[in-house]
């Protein structure tokens, strides 16, 4: 749980004064840990857990496996610092590409995420999307949002579906 707190709070410091290996080492520390991989939940069996409740997610020998798979790609990766709307905008004219966007929660994203959306920013994605999707054919784009009713405001097409899911703690 202490390396836990540390690499948590390592991440809510926006990783200041961390080399680059600590930075990724808290990232995926509280990655595994938290709930959700949520940088600010509290981590898996909460705050006073079980060590076998936070560790649950944690498989050394698969995360070594998922590690090296990545790296074995990685001429392949590219890792940019843009605004995500630019490089939607970009990607999209790749019509062999689909392009997969998971937002921030809407309503609890500036508790969970230190980057959120506003709901301006959930709408200029929206826009954006609707421009893109009525525009050229491109990408193909799947979205997917935690339910709120500003996605049923503001993302009226293509096909729309809300998927149920029960979370437990």
């Amino acid at each position: 749980h202490k390396d836990f707190f540390n690499a948590q709070q390592i991440i809510k410091d926006n990783y200041s004064g961390s080399s680059i290996l600590d930075s990724a080492w808290a990232t995926l520390v509280v990655n595994r840990l938290a709930y959700s991989g949520i940088p600010r939940a509290n981590p898996l069996g909460g705050k006073n857990g079980s060590s076998e409740m936070l560790l649950s997610r944690w498989n050394s020998n698969d995360l070594l496996k998922r590690i090296n798979y990545i790296h074995s790609l990685s001429d392949r990766i590219t890792i940019t610092n843009m605004d995500a709307l630019e490089l939607i905008e970009e990607a999209y004219w790749d019509n062999s590409s689909t392009i997969f966007i998971d937002p921030p929660y809407v309503e609890k994203g500036k508790a969970l995420y230190n980057s959120y959306y506003s709901e301006q920013d959930h709408r200029d994605l929206a826009f954006l999307l609707e421009q893109l999707h009525f525009g050229c054919p491109g990408a193909d784009l799947v979205v997917t949002y935690d339910y709120h009713s500003l996605i049923d405001e503001i993302y009226e097409l293509p096909q729309h579906e809300v998927l149920g899911r029960t979370y437990s703690a």
